[in-house]
């Protein structure tokens, strides 16, 4: 809720920011202003500019010297105004305006129905876990010698020979294991 005091005669009151998809209610205390004896007359106008967020149940206090609104924000977010305008008994009309700021909601990301996230200070650091067992060592072979690279290009296949080229480093396949040529 957001109450503003009047202490002039119109004019810009204030800008507010609202979350897309909610309703927050609003009062303007014009008793400050007015002078003694003199009230709002029933009832105020207030429209806003906006094809998707709205302003609803206007009305007067008691005293008729609080104008009290809703204003029910769209489901995105955007920028409107609001404009009020109220008549007093010794027969002055007063124009205000209020600019909203729709911001969207601010929800946790990943969760099945996100909710609003409240973020609050980072807590310490936890202690470090126990380190984990080491691994079984294998008997592996020393690394091969590397062969000769192919060449490269798109759409090249490389088939080798399948009997001994009897040239120095070139490649052929010797019963499925490439062998590289001594010549």
């Amino acid at each position: 809720m957001s109450n503003y005091e009047v202490v002039d005669g119109g004019g810009l009151l204030g800008r507010e920011k609202i979350t897309a998809g909610s309703v927050r209610r609003y009062t303007a205390y014009f008793g400050l202003f007015l002078d003694p004896g003199v009230t709002l007359l029933p009832l105020p106008i207030i429209t806003v500019d906006s094809t998707v967020s709205t302003v609803g149940s206007v009305s007067l206090s008691a005293d008729f010297k609080t104008a009290i609104w809703y204003v029910t924000a769209g489901s995105v977010s955007e920028q409107f105004t609001l404009s009020l305008q109220v008549i007093t008994s010794d027969a002055q009309t007063l124009d205000y305006t209020i600019i909203y700021d729709g911001i969207p909601p601010f929800t946790a990301p990943g969760t099945p129905n996100p909710v609003p996230l409240t973020i609050g200070p980072t807590g310490g650091t936890g202690p470090t876990g126990p380190t984990g067992q080491a691994g079984i060592a294998t008997n592996t072979g020393a690394t091969g010698a590397t062969g000769v690279t192919g060449p490269t290009g798109p759409n090249t296949l490389f088939v080798p020979p399948t009997s001994d080229p009897q040239i120095v480093g070139a490649v052929w396949n010797n019963s499925g294991t490439l062998t590289i040529s001594a010549g």
